[in-house]
């Protein structure tokens, strides 16, 4: 996440899901984070995620029963700083 946000700091969005599945997450810049890269059972990844709600990490936007998920601002700053 953190090279991610670098390379792209203005990006706020990301999307959790299977690399089985294909899909077009429209308009919004958003990153994609694979079940797959994390865990053989793919229960690892959502499990991250609540936690990262429960700390104030993210917060959960999902739609269209797709798990996406935007960055709070202090966060980011964590992750690459103020500037």
């Amino acid at each position: 996440m953190r090279e991610d946000l670098r390379g792209q700091p203005l990006v706020r969005q990301f999307i959790t899901r299977s690399r089985k599945v294909a899909y077009n997450g429209g308009r919004v810049p958003s990153f994609h984070y694979f079940d797959e890269d994390h865990d053989e059972d793919h229960d690892y990844l959502p499990s991250i995620m609540t936690i990262m709600i429960h700390a104030g990490a993210i917060y959960d936007i999902t739609f269209n029963r797709v798990p996406r998920y935007n960055f709070r601002q202090e966060f980011v700053e964590y992750l690459i700083g103020n500037g």
